[in-house]
């Protein structure tokens, strides 16, 4: 945003620093290898483990050489501590919320949130995704202008995941949503964009 030249007061970055939660298998479809705890930040920051990817492409935390038994995953604060100094949170006026959403998206913690002017969905899940943006919209922290952009939009197929979550919001809220194409987004799979 900086280098855009676009002015921003505040950014506030959430995760669960334990991973995926359980999807909500009855509405949405998920890609099997995206199981509770897949990208854990206590793990993945933790000097004592190394990430291996089995050849179906599930995760797994592994103790490095000479640590079996002694290897120890982060703390949450840790976790959250090891990503504002990578982030450089101060100078850069970020805010980690550690936390499934459903405990850190809170009515008090909206009190203090600015209205938001982007907000990027790198929630994986339709569960996740659907309690981040009803807490934007039911707290009108996502207004008319907002921009928002999806990740992983196109790793289920239309009408699940972040797919379905967006549609579900659209329907409650009454939002209209205006789509901006953008020939990367199809074409290499990336970010999907939509303003409020």
């Amino acid at each position: 945003l900086r280098a855009r030249g676009v002015h921003y007061d505040s950014y506030l970055g959430f995760d669960s620093f334990e991973g995926l939660p359980p999807e909500d298998d009855t509405k949405s479809v998920r890609p099997a290898i995206w199981v509770p705890g897949m990208f854990n930040e206590r793990y993945r920051r933790s000097k004592d483990f190394k990430v291996v990817k089995s050849k179906d492409g599930y995760q797994h935390y592994v103790p490095r050489d000479g640590l079996t038994g002694v290897a120890r995953p982060l703390s949450v604060t840790e976790a959250v501590e090891s990503w504002r100094a990578e982030l450089n949170a101060t100078e850069n006026r970020i805010t980690l919320v550690p936390g499934f959403y459903n405990q850190s998206l809170t009515p008090t913690l909206a009190r203090t949130a600015p209205v938001a002017l982007y907000v990027d969905i790198n929630c994986d899940l339709y569960i996740s995704t659907y309690q981040a943006l009803d807490w934007l919209f039911h707290h009108r922290l996502a207004r008319r202008g907002t921009l928002i952009s999806y990740d992983d939009w196109f790793n289920v197929p239309l009408g699940n995941g972040e797919s379905l979550a967006h549609e579900e919001i659209a329907a409650k809220y009454k939002v209209k949503f205006q789509y901006l194409p953008h020939h990367e987004c199809v074409h290499f799979r990336r970010l999907v964009w939509f303003r409020v």
